[in-house]
């Protein structure tokens, strides 16, 4: 079975899922040696022919303000406005105020990541 290796920013560890079951793997640290076997389905983990995330430079669809980037020492980066999507965070926000929950084409409502976090911004204005 090979790994799903899933990546959240440039600058964040990777983390990797069976293909085979879905079920989280653990890849190693200094103190323990990275796992053979998927603990949910027993099948053999082979870590060499997992696919690497390849990061390339992103710019938010609304504003234009960078997103990813390539440093000139030759490692990605990601601006504090990143959120996993081609549109900043800034830009996602409002949006996400002047949209009905229900007409969202990017979230899942009622099972929305953002729903508390505009909930809170709505709080505020009152």
């Amino acid at each position: 079975m090979v790994p799903i290796e899933n990546q959240e920013r440039p600058n964040i560890k990777s983390v990797y899922t069976c293909s085979n079951c879905e079920k989280a793997l653990f890849d190693g640290d200094d103190d323990h040696p990275r796992w053979n076997f998927c603990p949910m389905c027993g099948q053999e983990i082979e870590w060499d022919k997992s696919a690497k995330v390849v990061w390339e430079e992103k710019n938010c669809n609304v504003c234009g303000g960078w997103l990813v980037k390539r440093h000139p020492a030759g490692f990605w980066y990601a601006s504090s406005d990143y959120i996993g999507m081609d549109t900043c965070y800034t830009c996602w926000l409002e949006e996400c105020l002047t949209t009905n929950c229900l007409g969202c084409k990017r979230g899942n409502y009622p099972d929305c990541k953002w729903i508390d976090l505009k909930k809170s911004y709505q709080e505020e204005d009152k």
